[in-house]
C-alpha cells in the first residue's frame, strides 16, 4: 500500500520563502572537511618552535624544542594524525640547543635537522652557531652525525633548510651581530666540510626564509633594519646556482610598515615567482607579498590579519595541490588560523580556526601539504606546554561541524529573528521566512527523542544541547527566535534534559513544556500527542525502531532518520517501538489514536514482519539504508525521479549522522526536499534517484558530507546522457 502526502503539507505556511538563498547558504557551510587534532608530545614545556616534514607514508616527522630542558626533540609519528606514537627522541641536549629547528628527510627517510645552539650555564664553553644533525635512523634515536657550522656570526638569529636536487641540504641563515646572511650548499647530508657563501654583508639582518626555484636555486628573503639614515627593508636574493655564488639582490618596494616586517616564509610557485609571508609590527599582523617577477623587482600585498594592539604574530606557508599558498599563523590571541589562498597572492581566501581553540593554543605554526591533498600543521600550545598536530583532509581545514552548532545554523537559515529580539542580527535567508511558533530542544547525546520530535520542526527549529547544561549557542538561538517569550518543548525526562536546562529556560521567561515519559517509548507517545494537538489528526502515524543491534550504532536510526523531514512536512507523528512487537505503551496509544495508515519505516530487521498485520500497515523499505531513503522519498514524499527536484544529502554511515539529519527535518519540509543517504561513496540507490540526462537536481548537504561524494552525486544527473 502506498500513501501520498496529506493536503496539510500543501496548505502549511512555510518557514522559508527564499529557496535560492537557503541553497547557497547551507551549501557554503555544510560540506566541511574532516579535521583531526592530536597532542603527540606532552609533559613539561615541549613543542616550542616546531618544524615538520612528512615521511614516504605521509606520517609527520617533527623537530621541536623542550624549552624547560633546552633540548632538541624529534618525533616520528606512526600514523598520519600522530594518534599513536612512540616517545620523542632527544638527539641533542648540550647547552641551549635546538633553537629555531628546521627539518627535512634524506632519500632514506632519515631526518636532517638544522638548528642554532648557544652556550649555557651547564655548558659555558659551547661554541655558538648552526648545527646540522643527520640522523642514522627514521626516529633519530640512534647514532647521528653532528656538524657544527660557526661561520661568520657569533649569534645566529634565524635559519631555513631545503633539500637540493642532489638530495643534500641547502641552508640559509642570518645573524644580527655581524649583519650577514649566508647560504650553504652542502656536499653531503651532514654538511661536513662545507663553507658558507655570504649573500648579504651589510646592515643588521633579521629573520630569513628560503625556497628553491624550479631549477633548484635558492631564493633567500631577509630583513635589514633601518639605521636612522636608511629605512628598514625586506630584501630578496635570487641565486643563480644552488650555492648562490652569483645572485641578484632586490629590496621590496611595498611600504614602510611592511618593509620593516619580519620575514616568516617564502614559496616559489610553478612560474618561478616568489610569494613571501611577512609579520608586521605596527599594526601587528600577517601580510602576503606576491612578487611581480622572479627577481621580485615589484610586489603587491594582501593583509590576512591585523590589529592595532601589539602582538607577536608568526606564521608559515606551503603550496597546496592547486599551486596556491596555504598559510598557518597565530592570531594575536595565540589561536591557530589557517588561510587557504584562492590565488598566488592570497587575493581571495578561505579562513578557518582548526585547533583546540582559545588563547595561546596555536603558536609557532609550521605547515606542510601532503601529496594527496590537505595539510598538516604543528604548533605550540602555550597554556599546556604541548606539541599540537592538526591534520586536515582539505586545505580549507575547517573544524569538524558539531551537531549542536549545526542545528543552530539550520535554524538561522530558516527562521527570522523575533520582533522582540534585541540583539544584532546579520541577516540571512531566514529573514525572508515566517517567525517560529515554538522551539524544540532535544539531547545531543542520543537520537531517540529527536527522531520523535522531528515532527514538531514543521513550524519551529529543532535544537540539540547536552543533557547537563544548556549550550550557550542554543540559548542564544532561542532568544533570537522567540525573543524571551513563547513555548519551548523540551523532549525527554531528566536523564535526557536536566532540570538545570529547564530552570534556565524558565528563568529567561519561556513557557517550558516537557514532553516525556518513563522511557523513550512513552516520550515518543507524549510527543505524538503534542503533534496531534498542534497539527490535527492526519490519519497517519509512522513507527520506527527504538534500538539497534549491539555493535552497530547507526542501525537504530538509519532507516528512520530520512523520514524525519517527511514527518515535519506532513505533521505525522513518529512513534518508537521495540523491533519484535509493539511496545505496550505504544500499543495503548495506537489503540486510542486509531490511525488509518501506519507507516513502517525500514525492513523486517528494523520492524518484524508481525507489524505488517497491523490495521492500515504500509511498509516503506529497501534492501539497504540508502534504498530505504530513496523509497521514503518516492513513496511518502511522492517525489518523482524526473524533472527539477531537490534533495538534502546525509551521511548515514557515521554515528553522529542522526544529529545532523534530524535538525534538518524542518529545512527538508520547507524546501519539499527529501533526504538521500550516502556514505564515503555514492551508493547506486542514491545515484539512481538523481540520474537523468540534463535533469536539474539541487543537492544540499545536511551536515558533513565528503566533497568527493557530493561532486560524484552532483554529476550523476548527467550519467544517462553518455553513450
Amino acid at each position: 500500500m502506498t500513501s501520498t502526502p496529506t493536503s496539510r503539507a500543501a496548505a502549511r505556511r512555510p518557514l522559508v520563502a527564499g529557496f535560492v538563498g537557503i541553497l547557497l547558504l547551507v551549501t557554503a557551510g555544510a560540506a566541511l572537511a574532516q579535521t583531526e587534532v592530536t597532542t603527540p608530545d606532552t609533559g613539561g614545556n615541549v613543542g616550542w618552535s616546531p618544524a615538520i616534514a612528512l615521511d614516504a607514508a605521509g606520517n609527520p616527522v617533527i623537530a621541536h624544542r623542550d624549552r624547560d630542558q633546552d633540548d632538541l626533540r624529534v618525533l616520528h609519528c606512526d600514523d598520519p594524525v600522530c594518534g599513536g606514537t612512540e616517545p620523542a627522541s632527544v638527539p641533542d641536549s648540550a647547552g641551549r640547543t635546538g633553537l629555531a629547528p628546521r627539518i627535512a628527510l634524506d632519500p632514506a627517510g632519515n631526518p636532517i635537522v638544522a638548528y642554532h645552539t648557544l652556550a649555557s650555564q651547564d655548558a659555558p664553553d659551547l661554541a655558538e652557531g648552526v648545527v646540522v644533525l643527520h640522523c642514522g635512523d627514521p626516529r633519530c634515536a640512534g647514532p647521528a652525525t653532528r656538524t657544527f657550522l660557526p661561520a661568520t656570526t657569533s649569534s645566529a638569529f634565524a635559519l631555513d633548510l631545503q633539500i637540493g636536487a642532489d638530495g643534500h641540504p641547502i641552508l640559509a641563515w642570518s645573524g644580527p651581530d655581524d649583519g650577514v646572511a649566508v647560504v650553504v650548499d652542502c656536499d653531503d647530508p651532514a654538511c661536513s666540510g662545507d663553507s658558507p657563501v655570504v649573500v648579504t654583508a651589510e646592515g643588521a639582518v633579521g629573520t630569513v626564509a628560503m625556497a628553491l626555484t624550479p631549477q633548484g636555486n635558492p631564493v633567500v628573503v631577509h630583513g635589514v633594519a633601518g639605521d636612522g639614515t636608511a629605512a628598514a627593508q625586506t630584501v630578496v636574493v635570487t641565486c643563480g646556482d644552488p650555492g648562490c655564488t652569483s645572485a641578484q639582490r632586490d629590496a621590496l618596494d611595498i611600504g614602510p610598515a611592511v618593509g620593516a616586517a619580519s620575514v616568516q616564509d617564502v614559496v616559489v610557485t610553478a612560474d618561478g615567482v616568489p610569494t613571501i609571508l611577512l609579520a608586521t609590527v605596527d599594526p601587528s599582523g600577517i601580510v602576503v607579498a606576491r612578487c611581480g617577477d622572479p627577481g621580485c623587482g615589484t610586489a603587491s600585498t594582501t593583509t590576512l590579519s591585523a590589529t592595532e594592539d601589539f602582538a607577536v604574530v608568526q606564521g608559515d606557508m606551503a603550496l597546496a595541490d592547486d599551486g596556491h599558498p596555504v598559510v598557518a599563523f597565530n592570531q594575536p590571541s595565540g589561536e591557530l588560523q589557517v588561510v587557504d589562498c584562492a590565488d598566488a597572492g592570497c587575493g581571495g581566501s578561505s579562513t578557518s580556526t582548526p585547533s583546540r581553540g582559545g588563547p595561546g593554543h596555536g603558536l609557532f605554526a609550521a605547515i606542510v601539504t601532503p601529496p594527496d591533498g590537505g595539510l598538516v600543521v604543528a604548533s605550540y600550545d602555550q597554556p599546556d606546554g604541548d606539541l599540537v598536530v592538526v591534520r586536515c583532509a582539505s586545505t580549507r581545514c575547517a573544524s569538524p561541524p558539531q551537531p549542536a552548532a549545526a542545528a543552530v545554523d539550520v535554524s538561522q537559515q530558516r527562521v527570522p529573528p523575533s520582533p522582540d529580539f534585541g540583539g544584532a542580527w546579520a541577516g540571512g535567508a531566514g529573514t525572508h521566512g515566517a517567525p517560529a511558533s515554538h522551539v524544540v530542544i532535544a539531547t545531543v547525546e542520543g537520537f531517540a527523542d529527536a527522531l520523535s520530535g522531528a515532527v514538531l520542526a514543521q513550524d519551529g527549529p529543532l535544537l540539540l544541547t547536552p543533557t547537563a547544561s544548556l549550550d550557550p549557542a542554543v540559548a542564544g538561538e532561542v532568544d533570537r527566535v522567540l525573543g524571551r517569550s513563547g513555548t519551548v518543548y523540551v523532549l525527554g525526562g531528566e536523564s535526557a534534559i536536566s532540570t538545570a536546562v529547564v530552570d534556565e529556560l524558565s528563568a529567561a521567561g519561556y513557557d517550558v513544556e516537557r514532553l516525556a515519559g518513563a522511557s523513550r517509548f512513552e516520550t515518543s507517545t507524549a510527543i505524538a500527542t503534542a503533534a496531534r494537538e498542534r497539527y490535527g489528526d492526519t490519519g497517519e502515524i509512522a513507527l520506527a525502531r527504538a534500538f539497534g543491534p549491539e555493535g552497530n550504532p547507526t542501525a537504530a536510526w538509519a532507516d528512520s532518520v530520512t523520514g524525519g523531514g517527511w514527518a515535519a512536512d506532513t505533521g505525522t507523528p513518529v512513534v518508537l517501538t521495540t523491533s519484535d512487537a509493539l511496545h505496550p505503551a505504544v500499543a495503548a496509544w495506537v489503540d486510542d489514536d486509531q490511525p488509518d495508515v501506519t507507516h513502517l519505516l525500514g525492513g523486517s530487521a528494523a520492524l518484524s514482519a508481525d507489524f505488517d498485520e497491523l490495521p492500515g500497515a504500509s511498509r516503506t523499505a529497501g534492501d539497504t539504508r540508502f534504498d530505504t531513503a530513496r523509497q521514503i522519498a518516492a513513496q511518502l514524499w511522492g517525489q518523482a525521479e524526473e524533472g527539477p527536484r531537490t534533495y538534502l544529502v546525509l551521511d548515514a554511515t557515521t554515528p553522529s549522522g542522526w544529529a545532523f539529519g534530524l535538525p534538518a527535518a524542518g529545512l527538508a519540509a520547507d524546501l519539499d526536499a527529501p533526504l538521500l543517504a550516502v556514505g564515503d561513496q555514492v551508493p547506486p540507490e542514491s545515484a539512481a534517484a538523481v540520474e537523468g540526462c540534463g535533469e536539474q537536481v539541487a543537492l544540499i548537504p545536511a551536515g558533513p558530507v565528503d566533497d568527493a561524494v557530493m561532486s560524484a552525486l552532483d554529476g550523476a544527473d548527467s550519467g544517462a546522457c553518455s553513450g
